[in-house]
């Protein structure tokens, strides 16, 4: 990273000991960066590129995604080579990462990509963990922004979909549905009652925002 200045540097520290950030968060160190380290500021696309061709060598790069809920932006830190759940094993006890796997298992065969908080915990007896226990897990991932509570039901967060992109559609390539609009996985969405395609809330809103086209954008059909 010798081609790298200060202020790229110090946006790297934080994304190695935060690892995700909204895009305000982002904009804010961004800015933090070029202002303590006294340098002209520079466009932040360009300034998050130059930092993942520094640190591709090392398979790391910083990859935006947008929150399936919020519609909003998020920045992760990934391993761009290694995904598998495995490696967590570093930051996870085993218990943890077994019931991880198992609700991962169980959002991406439901239909709706969710699983009902009392399912997750349920799933936490099947490998002898007590439920409080299970609670405590489950709220850990969320607090690490893995997975997210919503509407009584536990679904993927903004950095595991990023992050585990290449894992989900590898092991789960016949079950995870593919937005027609931006080519990423999605979980929570809108389905077309005509081809039964689904598309992100907030690709579905960019899509149809400022255009007269009201038609599903795979089957062309009246979007209802």
């Amino acid at each position: 990273m010798t081609s790298l200045g200060d202020q790229h540097r110090m946006f790297i520290q934080a994304f190695m000991w935060k690892k995700f950030f909204s895009s305000d968060e982002v904009r804010q160190l961004h800015k933090e960066c070029h202002v303590k380290n006294k340098v002209p500021r520079t466009e932040l696309k360009n300034f998050v590129d130059r930092i993942n061709s520094a640190i591709s060598p090392m398979n790391m790069a910083i990859k935006k995604g947008t929150d399936e809920i919020s519609g909003e932006d998020y920045y992760v830190l990934i391993n761009a080579d290694d995904n598998q759940i495995s490696r967590l094993s570093s930051e996870y006890k085993p218990k943890e990462l077994e019931l991880f796997k198992k609700i991962i298992n169980s959002i991406v065969l439901s239909d709706e990509g969710k699983v009902k908080s009392i399912d997750a915990l349920n799933l936490a007896d099947e490998i002898n963990v007590p439920k409080k226990d299970g609670e405590e897990i489950v709220n850990k991932f969320c607090e690490d922004g893995w997975l997210m509570k919503n509407d009584g039901c536990i679904i993927f967060a903004t950095r595991a979909i990023v992050e585990l992109q290449h894992f989900l559609r590898k092991e789960f390539k016949d079950d995870v549905t593919i937005c027609t609009l931006c080519q990423n996985i999605v979980f929570q969405g809108d389905i077309c009652t005509s081809c039964r395609k689904k598309i992100h809330h907030h690709c579905r809103n960019k899509y149809f925002s400022g255009t007269r086209n009201s038609t599903c954008p795979s089957c062309k059909v009246e979007w209802k």
